[in-house]
């Protein structure tokens, strides 16, 4: 007989949802200088939008069949480029500050069947619903997250340090050797990883060995000792400090 068990979170907390369905005409446009204070997906039913996100200098034409995902507090100026366009938008809020790793923090456009098919769903009955609108919501970040593509030509600079540090997070490198991977200096590699991860390096690297040693721990085959100095940490008292602190978020 097979048993086999998986108890995992979400890591992320929706405390508001709504959908907005509206038909355009071409050239109606708006902007939110400071970005909304909510997540929104757009998906454009019927024919064709453009995004302007000024802080990236990103652009994005988005047609029929396609969604485009905006992070919160993200400014950014949008246009219906031809005349009935139909769009249908999910947003929502979240009571998070720090958002779980499979979120994009950057604007993502897609087309997929599958987001077609969800947006389709959505229809005057169930519209209301919130609990369908979440699920909804959710069901749209986990396809995204199934195919990737959630980073700027910037943050894909950081991509030698953060490989470098998820394959050996239980070793003691400097910053400044983190930062000469990336061809960076110091300190705009400390101020980009903080803006993407809202950590420094060092912080990032503590909470994976962190996390790692829960596990061992969790496995009942590590000891906390043994489990802390296999992943770095020679300091118990440390360790101790950022385990509980970790822990209990």
């Amino acid at each position: 007989m097979e048993d086999i068990r998986f108890d995992g979170g979400i890591g992320l907390k929706i405390n508001n949802i709504g959908f907005i369905s509206v038909v355009r005409k071409k050239n109606f446009s708006f902007q939110f200088k400071c970005g909304k204070n909510k997540f929104t997906i757009v998906f454009v039913k019927q024919g064709k939008m453009k995004f302007d996100f000024p802080a990236d200098g990103e652009s994005f034409i988005v047609s029929e069949g396609e969604i485009i995902y905006i992070p919160r507090s993200i400014p950014y100026i949008a246009e219906y480029t031809e005349d009935e366009t139909i769009t249908k938008s999910i947003i929502f809020g979240a009571d998070n500050e720090t958002l779980p790793s499979y979120i994009p923090n950057v604007p993502v456009k897609k087309s997929s069947k599958e987001y077609s098919s969800v947006f389709n769903s959505i229809t005057g009955i169930n519209m209301r619903n919130t609990l369908f609108l979440a699920s909804k919501a959710y069901e749209l970040l986990y396809l995204m997250q199934s195919k990737r593509r959630f980073y700027t030509k910037t943050q894909k600079k950081l991509f030698p340090a953060l490989n470098e540090i998820y394959e050996k997070y239980n070793e003691k490198k400097p910053v400044s050797y983190y930062a000469d991977m990336c061809n960076m200096s110091e300190s705009n590699f400390r101020k980009l990883f903080k803006e993407w991860t809202g950590k420094s390096p060092i912080e990032f690297r503590n909470m994976l060995r962190i996390e790692e040693a829960k596990k061992l721990i969790d496995s009942g085959e590590f000891t906390v000792e043994e489990a802390a100095w296999y992943v770095g940490f020679n300091n118990m008292s440390f360790f101790y400090e950022l385990y509980n602190k970790i822990k209990n978020r």
